[in-house]
């Protein structure tokens, strides 16, 4: 929890000096005249400090969630986003995440930080998983259904052992041996309990994607 308040309150001030840092490089780029090549740089780092600002603003979604006003989430847009903020991680590690867009708009009520702290855990754990594939092999899909507001979460790994599906979501249980705390899943369990959703181990059978298979359900009927 402390560690967590630190980085909340350091990522607001950096989200505070980078739109301050944008603002000033934007009246700089208005007021003088500069040369071509002194513009195309200064203009390079304006959208770099854009990008900064904008990413942590996500970011910001992540912290405090159970406190944040309840609105309606197009799940789809959520989803993105979370591809968005991991594409760098993905890329370096050869792992393709593909989004499969529902056949009419999947809207749910809730806020952001349910939504981008259930998925970063188990996209985390995916690439943590996939590191056993070989790099062409690496494959997260993650399918959306609107009509049963169901979705269902899969990748190419190794699956979870028959021994462990009883106790994934217990708090500190983790099959990553040292370099897993066990409290993802049980978190993300909680939060979405909280606002009336649900996630469990699926079956794969039947899944396009042979590995860990999950289900999360948004109040929909039954698959």
């Amino acid at each position: 929890a402390g560690v967590g308040l630190s980085v909340e309150t350091a990522s607001h001030d950096v989200v505070s000096l980078a739109y301050k840092a944008q603002r000033r490089l934007g009246l700089v780029l208005e007021k003088f005249d500069l040369q071509d090549e002194a513009r195309t740089e200064l203009e390079s780092v304006q959208g770099i400090l854009v990008y900064v600002h904008d990413h942590l603003v996500d970011i910001q979604e992540l912290f405090r969630p159970a406190r944040r006003r309840r609105r309606k989430i197009d799940l789809l847009e959520a989803l993105l986003k979370v591809k968005d903020l991991v594409s760098s991680a993905l890329e370096s590690a050869n792992i393709e995440l593909t989004v499969q867009e529902p056949s009419s708009p999947f809207i749910v009520k809730t806020n952001d930080a349910v939504i981008l702290q259930t998925f970063l855990n188990l996209v985390d754990n995916s690439m943590f998983w996939l590191r056993q594939c070989d790099p062409g092999q690496r494959r997260i899909l993650i399918q959306l259904n609107s009509r049963k507001q169901i979705i269902r979460y899969s990748d190419s790994g190794p699956g979870v052992p028959r021994e462990y599906r009883p106790s994934i979501f217990d708090p500190f249980f983790s099959g990553k041996g040292e370099s897993g705390k066990g409290l993802g899943l049980y978190i993300a369990r909680n939060l979405l309990a909280r606002h009336g959703f649900s996630i469990e181990l699926a079956n794969n059978s039947g899944s396009d994607l042979p590995g860990a298979n999950f289900m999360l359900r948004f109040g929909g009927d039954d698959e």
